[in-house]
């Protein structure tokens, strides 16, 4: 069953797409997936955005929070690991 948010969601997502953003979106039924990762992440010319979106009267989780405070602002480093990679954590 679509929801307003699932609508609002996928207008963002066209949006995005048509203005040359890359754009990741993490089911919430996969099984493996983080209760309170947010819902969209877009990408262009080295820009990345974490985006919670929501229509009232839902409010984002105290999790959903936590992700969009420790984000704002951060330092995004890229790495590619392997089996044989060390741990460079």
């Amino acid at each position: 069953m679509r929801t307003p948010e699932l609508d609002m969601q996928s207008l963002v997502e066209r949006a995005a797409k048509r203005h040359g953003w890359r754009v990741f979106h993490q089911p919430h039924v996969a099984k493996q997936a983080e209760p309170d990762w947010l819902d969209l992440a877009i990408l262009r010319g080295g820009k990345l955005i974490l985006m919670e979106l929501k229509i009232a009267p839902r409010k984002p989780t105290e999790g959903q929070l936590s992700w969009l405070r420790e984000a704002d602002g951060a330092i995004v480093e890229t790495q590619l690991w392997t089996a044989a990679s060390s741990d460079p954590l």
